[in-house]
């Protein structure tokens, strides 16, 4: 086989990847912006690149710009295929599928490539399997680029540019560097998720390499001992996360602790702050991927190279341009800023909550949970760890927040603080008792307890309770326990130990293990597909110096009156938006006729029969001016007879009635209201309903007004922004428009 010159084979590593930072732009700078990254302008900045790449292609050579003899022919378009299926699947873009007319002939081409060197090779493997298909030319080049891979490695794990194939597993001291050694790692990892498995010795090869060159500072360097540089600390780190999954399997009670990946991570985030470096940033990526790290030391590693790679694109072509040292076209630095954008789209189902205990002893129970529900429901996922010490409101980047332990998990008034925030704010808790603890399962009942204020304790779940059967049917032997306040479940316990299962990957053996994941990501989201929104669900949001107070009174009454303690907490931001401040008070049904601020508001869950002295109250507090809000939040028909039945009672000449589309409820003509031609159901609702866009309110009408409003719909869990399953009632997103508009005509003094 030709062997290419020096200078060719160093254009092939800055042909794809490149290997020095620039002196554009600076981390710690774009630290200093404080407006939050939002997915809005990352999409505008993907569409961008993506009309870039298409642009660039040419018919029969696609993005190629090297001979076709070349060792490196196939490298530019492998790189930028990847690119464009990733964006396809994330943003579900069709025409970046592997049928449509500007991908098909690329993708005919490429798996139709031999490839001559390792980054090819590499590529090659990654831009195929990002839409796997059942064709045999797919499998042919996957097995082709897989076992170029496995057989250019050196017998000490090391990769070099390119392989004369006749000799397998060469001694080749000197001849290598980490760079090359890190992408064929990387091809292989990417056959591996599709089903190809090297031998053990692959493995054993390749964390040998790894750690002979860990420097003893932490990093790693290009080749030897040299000077470590972020780009190759990067790569370091994501192989030995690879590795690692492969090398230590077995499951435990207590975390394995990898120096190597401790001391590796301890580098990176002491110099983190970098140039705009794409090749470093996309292993930076690679790293976020394999590890789950939200934060490498105290920085947001995606939020920091996303407002990078945004300041940095070319305004008028979409394309990057020199951020990829020596690279032959813009294909090249475009692509890998795609790469690294799209990733942090990925929307994230389980956030795996990191504190002072055992809580990673399975450091891949995650990961492969996650892996198993992207392949099973077609969906790109990702997943992380999230630090108990962060903000609880970044916890809402993910529907459910996994704990896993043994023993006492020794949580602090501040973490059950935290929990609680975070559950009365639409977030879902799912934890596990490692080995079957029952140390940890009695911890996490207290941890329970004390977040509802110590009103609700955690019970076992019953067989027919969602979790079972939501998605998949499972025994009810699983003993599952769960929180509830009468209208969903917040948090549910494993006191087996699922987390084993997950963490040994047999979905066969263990299938109701990783379907109870399946369920609990159903039950939190109400089966919507997942989308990732990059900052908190709970915003800074811009509020108006000018705010109208607005005086509510809770009704306490003997049943469960504030099932959803948080919900107008939450609900205030949004109010506070719309020019209204809440001033939130109690009342009894007894003493409602002595309360002065005349909107009141009853949630009901329990049947109830009011005495003759409360409806006389009642009555007082309506007569004189005050609207009553009621809503039956579990949507129970008893509760729903009963409310009825009070309302009858207290006019028995009058007829409660539905509150017409026309109403200024839903009109928006009340100054700072939201106008509601239509709402937006639950899907529970809509599945036992049928479709319905329409808002359904009843109401008692006295003296050219609404003095009584009633939902018998679900109001309340929509103000927390909870899309659990089960809920008989509105979406969040009408939900608290819904709310306002209520407490608006509520608050006119003349209210027809």
């Amino acid at each position: 086989m030709r062997k290419e010159s020096i200078s060719q084979l160093i254009a092939v590593a800055v042909l794809v990847i490149g290997l020095s930072p620039t002196t554009h732009g600076v981390w710690a700078q774009n630290a200093k912006n404080k407006s939050p990254l939002t997915r809005k302008e990352v999409i505008a900045a993907i569409n961008r690149g993506v009309s870039y790449l298409l642009k660039k292609e040419k018919p029969g050579t696609f993005w190629e710009t090297l001979p076709a003899q070349s060792q490196n022919s196939g490298g530019q378009t492998s790189l930028a295929l990847y690119a464009l299926l990733q964006v396809g699947n994330t943003l579900d873009r069709t025409d970046l599928t592997v049928n449509s007319p500007k991908i098909k002939p690329a993708l005919k081409w490429l798996e139709e490539l031999t490839p001559k060197s390792t980054y090819v090779a590499s590529l090659q493997i990654s831009a195929i399997t990002e839409s796997p298909t059942n064709s045999p030319l797919y499998f042919k080049a996957l097995h082709r680029a897989d076992k170029y891979l496995i057989d250019s490695q050196h017998s000490d794990g090391a990769y070099h540019y390119v392989w004369d194939g006749v000799k397998k597993h060469e001694v080749l001291p000197g001849n290598w560097d980490n760079s090359n050694s890190q992408y064929g790692l990387l091809g292989v990892w990417a056959a591996k998720l599709m089903g190809f498995s090297p031998s053990e010795k692959y493995w054993i090869r390749c964390e040998k390499h790894w750690r002979k060159w860990q420097n003893t500072d932490g990093g790693w360097s290009y080749q030897g001992h040299g000077t470590s540089t972020r780009s190759m600390t990067a790569a370091g780190l994501a192989s030995l996360y690879v590795v690692d999954q492969y090398r230590h399997t077995g499951v435990h009670l207590n975390p394995h602790t990898d120096k190597g990946i401790q001391d590796g991570l301890h580098w990176l985030a002491a110099n983190i702050q970098t140039q705009s470096n794409l090749y470093y940033l996309y292993g930076l990526e690679r790293v976020g991927l394999a590890s789950g790290l939200r934060h490498i030391g105290k920085w947001n590693w995606y939020t920091m190279g996303a407002r990078t790679i945004l300041k940095n694109q070319d305004p008028t072509t979409g394309a990057w341009t020199n951020y990829v040292l020596g690279a032959p076209s813009n294909v090249v630095p475009t692509a890998y800023a795609l790469l690294f954008l799209t990733r942090g789209l990925n929307p994230i189902i389980f956030n795996k909550l990191q504190y002072n205990g055992p809580w990673n002893a399975r450091p891949r129970d995650d990961y492969n949970v996650t892996q198993w529900l992207s392949t099973t429901f077609e969906q790109q996922i990702n997943w992380q760890s999230v630090n108990i010490n962060s903000d609880p409101r970044t916890w809402l980047d993910a529907p459910v927040l996994l704990i896993t332990g043994h023993g006492n998990p020794h949580f602090t008034s501040e973490d059950i603080a935290k929990l609680k925030w975070y559950m009365n704010h639409g977030g879902f808790i799912f934890s596990n008792a490692d080995g079957n603890s029952k140390s940890f399962t009695r911890a996490i009942q207290r941890a329970a307890f004390a977040a509802t204020d110590h009103t609700l304790k955690m019970r076992k779940l019953s067989a027919d309770n969602w979790i079972y059967h939501v998605q998949y049917q499972l025994p009810p032997t699983m003993d599952l326990m769960g929180l509830s306040n009468g209208i969903r479940v917040s948090w549910v316990h494993s006191p087996l130990d699922v987390g084993s299962r997950w963490e040994s990957l047999n979905t066969d053996f263990h299938k109701n293990a990783f379907r109870l994941a399946a369920n609990i990501y159903f039950y939190a989201t109400s089966k919507h597909r997942l989308v990732r929104h990059l900052n908190p669900k709970v915003p800074k949001l811009k509020i108006s110096a000018k705010l109208r107070v607005l005086a509510l009174s809770f009704i306490r009454h003997k049943g469960q009156w504030n099932p959803e303690p948080e919900a107008f907490k939450a609900f205030s931001d949004y109010a506070a938006v719309h020019k209204i401040k809440l001033s939130i008070g109690t009342a009894t049904l007894k003493n409602m006729g002595e309360k002065k601020p005349l909107i009141a508001y009853m949630a009901a869950l329990q049947p109830f029969d009011p005495s003759w002295r409360t409806e006389h109250d009642i009555r007082n507090f309506l007569d004189a001016g005050g609207t009553l809000i009621i809503e039956t939040p579990n949507a129970d028909k008893t509760v729903t007879h009963s409310v009825r039945s009070m309302i009858a009672q207290l006019y028995p000449l009058a007829t409660m009635g539905q509150i017409p589309q026309s109403s200024r409820i839903f009109n928006g003509s009340i100054p700072n209201s939201v106008p509601l031609p239509k709402v937006k159901y639950r899907a529970f609702f809509l599945r036992h309903h049928g479709f319905l866009d329409k808002p359904l309110l009843y109401g008692l009408h006295r003296h050219g007004r609404w003095m009584i409003i009633y939902s018998p719909y679900n109001i309340a869990t929509g103000l927390t922004g909870s899309h659990a399953w089960g809920v008989m009632g509105y979406s969040p997103a009408s939900a608290r428009p819904l709310m306002l508009n209520m407490l608006l005509y509520a608050a006119q003094k003349h209210n027809p």
